[in-house]
Parts: C-alpha cells; structure tokens; sequence
C-alpha cells in the first residue's frame, strides 16, 4: 500500500462505519434491541460465509474445515454456531406476535379486578 492509497481509505472507512452505527442506532431506537440483535447475529453470519468465500484461497485459517488429521476442525465448530444462529434468527420470524397473543383492546377489567379500594366490592366489606 502507498500512503494515497491509506489518505483516501482512512476517510472512506470513517463514514462507512459512520453510516453503518447511525443505521445500527436508529434501527435500535425504532424496532427495539432484540431485532437489533438479531440483525447482529445475521451480520455475524454474513461475516464467516464472505470471508470463508473471499479469503480461503489467501488464509487457510479462514476455510471451513471440518477434519484436520483426524480430529475435528474449527470449521465444525463455527458452522455450528452459524446454524443455531440462523435457527435462532428464523424461530424469532415465525414465531407469533405479543400483539397476536394480547387480548383485544375492547376488553377491560371488570369492578373486581380494578384493583381500586374505593370500586371493588372485596375491599367495602372490611
């Protein structure tokens, strides 16, 4: 690398990680933490899949291995890892909504489940 090359890199991957944290933040702030975290087990996912793609030809550390002379390699391990983490990402997705399982809102507690002394019958009688 050439010191242009890092001039102009350097910039770039500060507002590339800028965006990124500013679209991480609002996506917290408007559909919650849990989708939030969701999305980082995707992108941890995405991560291990691209650089076992890009980088296995390079770095043989980043191949997915299963076997290495006989004993379990650490490509079992991360694909593991990888398949709970989508199975995770994809029982959240089906599972169904807490709107779908609240009662309607029409309904409301009755006198004696109010809970206020001054309108619940068990609590005139003492």
């Amino acid at each position: 690398g050439s010191w242009g090359k890092v001039a102009f890199g350097l910039p770039c991957l500060l507002i590339a990680n800028m965006v990124h944290s500013g679209a991480f933040f609002c996506m917290l702030g408007s559909l919650g933490a849990v989708v939030a975290g969701i999305m980082k087990g995707l992108q941890a996912v995405a991560v291990f899949i691209l650089s076992a793609t890009i980088y296995c030809s390079i770095e043989e550390t980043q191949c997915v291995v299963f076997f290495v002379d006989g004993k379990y390699g650490p490509g079992l391990l991360k694909t593991f890892a990888m398949y709970m983490v989508v199975r995770g990402v994809f029982a959240y997705s089906v599972a169904p909504k807490a709107e779908a399982l609240a009662p309607p809102p029409d309904v409301v507690p009755g006198p004696m489940e109010s809970g206020d002394p001054s309108t619940d019958k068990k609590y005139q009688s003492l």
